[in-house]
């Protein structure tokens, strides 16, 4: 476990996507801990997503539809946003190699995006 002022060891575990998932239930930011992160939503929702490390892959997927979840970030080409609106709906997300921004690499023919 590093400690809190250790910002290489923080980092390092920000990246460590190894084992295991991520939960996000209702309102905001998407966790960038983990390669999966499961989304409950409970009602109409605002979600978040930080731009990550240079490689980095996550996927998101929809485990409970309590409303429709709507995620803005920055992304390539011109995605800025992403709806999840049923169970079993995903994105898969892949951070550019300056992480500067997310591409869309797969989703299924649930998700919308603007």
């Amino acid at each position: 476990m590093p400690l809190l002022g250790d910002k290489k060891a923080a980092d390092a575990l920000a990246v460590d996507q190894s084992a295991g998932f991520s939960v996000r239930s209702g309102a905001g930011a998407i966790p960038l801990t983990h390669a999966v992160c499961k989304l409950t939503t409970t009602g109409a929702e605002a979600l978040t997503l930080a731009l990550g490390v240079a490689g980095q892959k996550l996927r998101i997927v929809m485990v409970v539809n309590g409303g429709v979840g709507t995620l803005t970030f920055t992304a390539v080409p011109a995605v800025t946003e992403l709806t999840f609106g049923a169970v079993g709906e995903f994105v898969d997300l892949e951070m550019n190699a300056v992480a500067t921004s997310w591409a869309v690499t797969a989703t299924n023919a649930g998700i919308t995006y603007t």
